[in-house]
């Protein structure tokens, strides 16, 4: 079953140095990188590098930033054929700090990526009907990310939405409301509920309360804590995998990009989370966005304990 990512592309610039700097600090840092982001470029890479069949919906400028993009989307096994070039706004830009324990911080200028309309959607129309599932963040505008919902739902598809950035939550409940599926990080759950997830249980109230706006499934990224997984009449805690970590940055895009693939594969939602937890903890082994996405076959080692 095939898998729909709409959502962003960027190129990122990101920085590594021993911490990040306090407002007003200047550190050094000590390498630097350039290279495919966004997290629904992230998110589709994810997919495809884990075998997936997706079918991605972006935009880029016609600029040399943009040609890098495609180039590299390509190279990591993604297909362009959904990509759109817009002339006369430039790409999307990531502008990112890691410090050496692996937090980051991160700052967008979306570019090409908040010129979508819900009309521009349209053409996308076969490859939505077609969806087992649907993946959307928000670094794109709402009324596109609407249109999609709307229009993966009607054809029978399930929405799954990566809630960042927040921004207004009272202004995101109306996608919430159709979605099947909503897996913010902490920060998230709390940006949307008021409801700090200090512990398992404060997380499972945030959780709870955000099922009351219409979604059928939660799923909380706890970071280092694991994961938790409430729909109605179930919750569970899933202890995360031990590794070392190199770099968070693309964590959560690839934990979502993980779940959709095992869903489009039709395993549980047990098993979705498990699987999705496996190709965030790799993904946070290596440096880098799309190139820290885990394989496939990396998965299913780290599943049977290899």
């Amino acid at each position: 079953m095939t898998i729909f990512v709409f959502g962003s592309v960027n190129i990122d610039v990101s920085a590594r140095m021993a911490a990040l700097p306090r407002p007003g600090e200047t550190v050094n840092a000590s390498t630097y990188g350039i290279g495919l982001g966004g997290k629904g470029a992230n998110q589709a890479v994810a997919i495809a590098r884990l075998g997936g069949e997706v079918h991605f919906a972006g935009a880029v400028g016609r600029d040399a930033f943009g040609d890098l993009a495609i180039s590299q989307m390509q190279e990591f096994g993604l297909g362009t054929e959904g990509i759109r070039i817009i002339d006369n706004v430039d790409t999307g830009m990531a502008i990112i700090q890691v410090e050496e324990a692996g937090q980051n911080t991160i700052a967008v200028c979306a570019g090409a990526n908040g010129r979508w309309r819900a009309a521009d959607v349209d053409e996308y129309a076969a490859d939505m009907a077609r969806a087992k599932i649907a993946l959307l963040q928000r670094e794109v505008p709402h009324e596109a990310n609407l249109a999609v919902a709307k229009a993966v739902r009607a054809a029978g598809g399930a929405v799954c939405l990566d809630p960042a950035p927040v921004g207004g939550a009272d202004h995101l409940m109306d996608l919430i409301a159709l979605c099947d599926i909503i897996s913010p990080n902490e920060t998230e759950a709390a940006q949307i509920t008021g409801i700090e997830p200090n512990d398992l249980a404060s997380a499972e109230a945030a959780a709870r309360a955000i099922l009351k706006q219409g979604p059928e499934t939660v799923i909380i990224k706890l970071g280092g804590r694991g994961s938790l997984l409430v729909t109605a009449d179930e919750t569970r805690h899933f202890e995360p995998f031990k590794v070392k970590v190199v770099d968070t940055v693309a964590a959560g895009d690839s934990f979502n990009g993980g779940f959709a693939t095992a869903y489009a594969q039709g395993r549980s939602l047990h098993d979705c989370v498990l699987y999705a937890s496996a190709a965030g903890a790799i993904a946070v082994t290596r440096p880098g966005a799309g190139a820290a996405a885990p394989t496939g076959h990396e998965v299913e080692a780290l599943l049977k304990g290899g």
